[in-house]
């Protein structure tokens, strides 16, 4: 174990594999009504691969994957009408991917995940998309800076903690021992994963005894197995008597909340530390070690929230109004692009006449008028032109739209100046 961290330089990170956008967009079109690319405010590294501390996949200590994180900003209906969408989670081949909407993503942020919260404080060669929305909320990310990450942070350090011994040497034999006494009486694994009846043999175990280990196995296999990456990570942790990734996380964790705390300024990339993370991680450090390591972080971290300057809470009003006014100005320019594909319906069925549109066009969602021109936007859409009590419902939807839009007009001066 080494007793200081070495001090490194910020390594610029090497070009991303073409496509990562465009496997992710192809992934997440196949099961959404939007596209990512359209929606996506911002899409970034996270995990190892934003911490400095990946290990390859060709070390024999290498279980990295590529974790990206993207914020979406979805159509209107999806925001405001009565269609949803919170998050999605996909993992193929390297990537491990999850996707926010904008208003989910700064409900985790108000709650200062470790993970989202460091989103904002990146190093720029760790963002792969970032578009207007996103900069106006990473300009104000001394919103989400509080004690409460004391919280958050501590919260998930213990859960590692807790995780790192979970998984041990003598959970693997068992494991091992009742898949070969189930194979032995002509099981197959996907048998007792699929919890098929399978006729026992003549002189065996009961057909009670097989089910009892069937069941023990299952249930081992669901909380140990699937929440690994594969046989390498369960080989390591075979090797070392404990999840060295878990206790690289668990380290991680408590420094940056006592770095967090003191300064207001996340450290995501570990300039400094970065190669002892490392060592962790290939099961270089005792457990008993990792273990006294932490336990006094957990200390410096509460003294480190005691002694803060930062406040102890959100200022949520300061945060709703912000949220509200980046959707509010991302709606804009998607209400439009509704109205236009609305347009082109009306047209094929030569139900609206050109002042209307004209009037329509002129609508903009910061006016008064906004709610009407969203209904007509979503109602229209949602019923589709081709159902019978589309026209009426559409010119019904347009005629509130106007006459909101008038008034909101005739409400303004003619010709303001500036005192």
């Amino acid at each position: 174990m080494s007793d200081n961290a070495s001090p490194a330089v910020s390594v610029p990170r090497e070009s991303p594999p073409m496509g990562f956008l465009a496997r992710i967009a192809e992934r997440f079109d196949a099961s959404h009504e939007f596209s990512f690319a359209e929606s996506c405010v911002m899409l970034c590294y996270v995990g190892s691969s934003s911490h400095g501390t990946s290990i390859p996949t060709t070390d024999p200590n290498g279980i990295d994957d590529v974790d990206l994180m993207a914020v979406l900003m979805p159509p209107p209906r999806f925001m405001i009408g009565l269609h949803d969408f919170d998050n999605w989670v996909a993992q193929w081949e390297e990537l491990d991917v999850v996707a926010y909407s904008f208003h989910k993503f700064v409900r985790l942020l108000v709650k200062s995940n470790p993970n989202v919260l460091g989103t904002l404080w990146l190093r720029d060669e760790d963002y792969l998309v970032r578009g207007e929305p996103w900069h106006r909320l990473a300009a104000n990310r001394a919103l989400f800076a509080t004690r409460a990450a004391h919280a958050s942070f501590a919260g998930y350090a213990d859960g590692q903690l807790k995780r790192m011994t979970s998984y041990s040497p003598e959970i693997q034999a068992e494991i091992e021992d009742l898949t070969a006494k189930l194979e032995a009486c002509g099981w197959h694994l996907q048998d007792v994963m699929d919890s098929r009846s399978v006729p026992m043999p003549k002189g065996g175990p009961t057909p009670d005894e097989a089910n009892t280990w069937a069941s023990r196995l299952r249930h081992l296999r669901a909380k140990y197995h699937q929440a690994y990456m594969g046989e390498k990570r369960r080989g390591l942790v075979v090797r070392h008597g404990y999840d060295t990734k878990n206790a690289a996380h668990l380290i991680r964790l408590l420094r940056m909340c006592v770095e967090f705390l003191g300064s207001g300024e996340m450290q995501v990339y570990r300039a400094t530390d970065a190669e002892q993370i490392k060592e962790i991680k290939r099961g270089e450090w005792a457990l008993d070690d990792v273990k006294h390591h932490a336990e006094r972080l957990f200390e410096l971290a509460h003294l480190a929230r005691e002694a803060s300057p930062l406040p102890y809470a959100p200022d949520y009003r300061a945060i709703s109004d912000l949220v509200a006014s980046i959707a509010l100005d991302s709606l804009n320019p998607a209400l439009r692009t509704e109205c236009l594909r609305l347009r082109e319906d009306a047209a094929r069925l030569d139900w609206l006449d050109e002042e209307s549109w004209w009037e329509l066009s002129r609508t903009d969602a910061s006016d008064n008028d906004g709610v009407g021109l969203v209904n007509s936007a979503v109602q229209m859409r949602s019923v589709g032109p081709d159902r019978p009590e589309f026209p009426a419902l559409c010119a019904e939807s347009v005629r509130v739209a106007i006459d909101s839009a008038r008034a909101a007009r005739s409400s303004r001066p003619e010709n303001p100046t500036n005192g």
